[in-house]
């Protein structure tokens, strides 16, 4: 049975209502699709940046720290050259002063 002028109006303007709420849902999850995917990657840089700070600050501490290792074993090297008596009082007392400087 053939449907009257009405009803094939109304079943388009059905149709193109539900075909625009559908399209409206698609671009709406497209939209939330690309934040999600957005915060993401900002998240993953920031992540990024912190480690790279991190591992700058445990260079740093790991110079830091070799350089007093260093020192130590040297003032420990003049120590016991002194006590050997290989370095005289002076000769301590300038060499010891010239590596604290």
């Amino acid at each position: 049975m053939p449907l009257g002028p009405r009803r094939v109006v109304r079943a388009a303007a059905v149709g193109g209502a539900v075909h625009h709420v559908n399209k409206k849902r698609s671009e709406s999850a497209a939209e939330d699709a690309q934040a999600a995917q957005d915060q993401a990657v900002a998240d993953a840089e920031a992540r990024t940046r912190q480690e790279m700070e991190s591992n700058q600050q445990a260079q740093q501490t790991a110079t830091t720290a070799g350089q007093g290792d260093d020192l130590e074993a040297k003032l420990a090297k003049l120590a016991q050259l002194h006590e050997s008596g290989a370095l005289t009082d002076e000769e301590f007392a300038a060499a010891k002063a010239k590596e604290l400087a």
